[in-house]
Order: C-alpha cells, then sequence, then structure tokens
C-alpha cells in the first residue's frame, strides 16, 4: 500500500508539474496579460518555497542576488517620485527575477530528454497559434504586413519561444541518441513551422538571437576544429559586410531593411525634423535617457536617481501602439535597457548587471561536459549573449513580458546544469537523460 501511494503521489506532482509547465510556457507568450503572468509566477515561487521546492541555497538565487541588490538600490533612492513609476520600476527589475526561478521550479521532476520533448511540442503548437493569427489579420482585419510597427504590435510576443523550438530541432537533427525522441519527417515539419513564425513574427531581436545562437554556438559545436575555423573566417566575413552594410540606410518597410537599419536606429546623434526623431526614436530616447544621467551629481550617477525617476524628453512626442496614443514628455523606460539601469540605479546598478550576465556566462562555459553531446550549456550560453545584446535594443529581461519565455528557458537550463545548491557541474549520468 505504501508504495501505491508514493507512485500515486508522484504521478500526481508529476501532472501537476506537466500542467505548470505548459501553462507557464502557453500563458507568458499568448494568452494571459503580462502582468497577470508575473503575479501568477510570483505566488507559484512563494508555493514552492513554503513545500521545500526552492531553497534559499538554490544556484539560482545565488546567481540573481544582484537583481535584489539593484532592487534595494532603486527602491532607497525613490523618494518623491510618483508611487505609480516606482511599482513599475520595481516590477520591470523583478520580472527576470521571477522567470528564472519559475523555470528552475517548473523543471525540478523532469528528465532532459522529456523537457526537450515537451519543449518541441509547445513550440511548435504556439508558432501554429501565431500563424493563425497572422493569416486572420491579413484576412480579415487589413492589418499590412508592410507596416512593421504597427503588424508587431496587433501580432503581439510569442516567438522566442519559436526560436528555442528551433535550438533544440536543431540539435535533436544533429544529435546522435540510441533513443530519438521524434521520427525524422516530425522533426523537419516542426522545424518549418517555428522558423515560418520567427519569420512572420518579424523581430529583428528574435532574428539576430536565432543567428547568434545558430552560427555562434550550436553549429561550431558539431564541426572538427578545421572545420570551426573556416566556419568562423567564413561567418566573420559575413558580420563585416553586414556591419557595413548597417551604416547606411535602409528601406524600413522591407525585413532586410530593418536589420540594416539597426545600427542606424540606435546611434544617431543628430535630428532634422520629427519625422526624423520618429524614425530614430531609440538613438533620440537614448541620447535623452544619458543627458538625465550626466547631469545628476556623483552619488547621482553612482547609485542612480531611483525608482519613480522619468526620463525627459525634451519635448511632448505622441507614443504608444496605434489606437492607445498619448502624448509623453517624460518616459519611465528605455528600449537601451544598459541606460535605463544607469539612470536608476546608477553605476553601481550597471556592474551588478554585468556581474549577473558574466557570472552565468561563465558558469555555462564550465559545465564539465563537451558542449558537442549536451545541449543545456549551449543553450545557456546563447541566452546570455541574447541577454547581452538585447538589453542594449529592447530592454533584455526588462522588457514587458517579452522575455518572460527566455528567462524561463534559462531557469530550466540552469536546472539541468546544476541540479545542487553550487556549481559542481553535470553529473556523468545526466547527460544522458
Amino acid at each position: 500500500m505504501k508504495i501505491t501511494h508514493n507512485r500515486e503521489a508522484s504521478a500526481g506532482i508529476n501532472s501537476t508539474g506537466m500542467l505548470l509547465f505548459f501553462w507557464a510556457i502557453w500563458g507568458a507568450t499568448v494568452t494571459l496579460p503580462a502582468e497577470i503572468v508575473s503575479i501568477i509566477y510570483f505566488i507559484v515561487i512563494v508555493i514552492a518555497f513554503l513545500h521545500g521546492k526552492l531553497s534559499i541555497m538554490d544556484y539560482p538565487i545565488l546567481l540573481l542576488v544582484p537583481f535584489p541588490a539593484m532592487i534595494i538600490i532603486g527602491l532607497g533612492n525613490s523618494f518623491g517620485f510618483s508611487s505609480v513609476d516606482i511599482i513599475k520600476d520595481f516590477w520591470y527589475f523583478s520580472l527576470p527575477v521571477v522567470s528564472l526561478l519559475v523555470g528552475w521550479i517548473i523543471s525540478k521532476d523532469w528528465s532532459a530528454r522529456n523537457l526537450k520533448k515537451h519543449l518541441v511540442i509547445v513550440s511548435t503548437v504556439v508558432s501554429c497559434l501565431f500563424l493563425v493569427k497572422a493569416i486572420w489579420l491579413i484576412s480579415f482585419e487589413s492589418v499590412s504586413f508592410v507596416e512593421k510597427y504597427e503588424w508587431r504590435q496587433a501580432l503581439g510576443a510569442g516567438e522566442f519561444i519559436s526560436v528555442w523550438g528551433l535550438f533544440i530541432l536543431f540539435d535533436l537533427f544533429y544529435g546522435k541518441s540510441d533513443e530519438p525522441i521524434f521520427k525524422r519527417r516530425f522533426i523537419y515539419l516542426c522545424m518549418l513551422i517555428n522558423l515560418m513564425a520567427v519569420i512572420v513574427a518579424d523581430s529583428r531581436t528574435s532574428l539576430v538571437l536565432l543567428f547568434v545562437g545558430t552560427f555562434f554556438v550550436f553549429i561550431p559545436a558539431h564541426l572538427g576544429k578545421k572545420r570551426r575555423l573556416y566556419f568562423a573566417a567564413m561567418t566573420f566575413g559575413g558580420i563585416v559586410i553586414l556591419a557595413i552594410l548597417s551604416f547606411s540606410k535602409g528601406d524600413s518597410t522591407s525585413s532586410v531593411g530593418r536589420l540594416q537599419n539597426i545600427v542606424w536606429e540606435q546611434f544617431s546623434f543628430s535630428f532634422v525634423d520629427m519625422a526624423d526623431i520618429n524614425q530614430k526614436y531609440r538613438a533620440f530616447e537614448a541620447l535623452a535617457g544619458m543627458r538625465t544621467f550626466l547631469e545628476g551629481t556623483w552619488i547621482d550617477q553612482m547609485i542612480g536617481f531611483g525608482f519613480g525617476k522619468t526620463i525627459d524628453l525634451g519635448m511632448i512626442m505622441t507614443l504608444g501602439i496605434p489606437g492607445e496614443k498619448n502624448d509623453y514628455q517624460f518616459v519611465p523606460i528605455l528600449h537601451n535597457g544598459y541606460i535605463y539601469i544607469l539612470v536608476k540605479t546608477g553605476i553601481l546598478g550597471f556592474l551588478l548587471y554585468l556581474m549577473f550576465i558574466v557570472r552565468t556566462f561563465l558558469a555555462f562555459t564550465r559545465v564539465r561536459v563537451d558542449p558537442s553531446k549536451f545541449f543545456w550549456p549551449k543553450l545557456g550560453i546563447t541566452i546570455m549573449i541574447g541577454t547581452l545584446l538585447s538589453t542594449f535594443v529592447v530592454s533584455g529581461p526588462f522588457n514587458k513580458g517579452g522575455f518572460f519565455t527566455t528567462f524561463l528557458m534559462l531557469g530550466i537550463a540552469l536546472r539541468i546544469c546544476f541540479n545542487r545548491s553550487r556549481p559542481r557541474g553535470l553529473d556523468s549520468d545526466m547527460a544522458t537523460r
């Protein structure tokens, strides 16, 4: 009876974990507002602490120390600002913490093999819904794919899970296993669906992330030493060509032109008129943020102005999604996450954030398993490179809901690689699970 009871209890835990896992990936991308998702995530974390599923000695807690430190700095220096803006900043800085911890929690009782299997299924289902929504918008709501801003706002977030699904499928395609998870034909089909979702989403961040992960992490891991050198030379040459092209303005209505405009939009320092400002708004906004930071006292520059501080754009601008636009002169957050951190928590907060990125990146590089034979360290490295780059253009993990699935995946990767309180690397048998 005791054995039966334990088996039933274990089955119940696994079923609950499976439902929670599916909801976490699904709800963060296509179903609920980011505010509601983050509240539910917080409740999940509290329940996990109370039931012993999460400990303050777990490795993610140690890695995430910079974020509570930044929150303390921001709150401690927030007197005199709007309570609404203070709460917003607190929420933005909490997003990466709750997302990563939920990823760690929901993958507790799952093997690496089962995680791959279910992640592929979830990413493919979400990608199908994404494509169906895109067809609906074009066919019945007259949303044009050419109007990139309106298209992105109408379609919404969701393509990040498609990127992670592609990486898993890529690994399954090249990996060698005595017990393949899926048949080759199914892998091809899922690859096509996920890739179409990323292309249709037309998110430059997702495309750059897919490019970086594919050409700098996953493909080199499956090549021999000589081939890696040839591949590295070819990749470097391609990057140089893209960099040269990026300094000239491209057609903002085409996907290639928008990729070409990434540097142009971020590093412009002169603006002719309002139309020019709107086209290069991220650069204009970043300059306003740096002006705010540099105008502060040395104390402000060291520990920031605190949560609730807004950035003066110097003029009233109409911002927001179509149909919900409002006039703003002061904005609470910036696309450039590094300048956002400097304004809110100063140089100290900036260094704490870099500490988190470097420590997490190095943790994955030190996993004692040949990277060509194991997927999760490669995924962790890709996520950290993507975080470093995306913080520059879309505020990275401080993005409103856009990075939920990214840090969920980071939490899962940490659980598989470091399923202990300290980072001792992978057990020999864990690499085969």
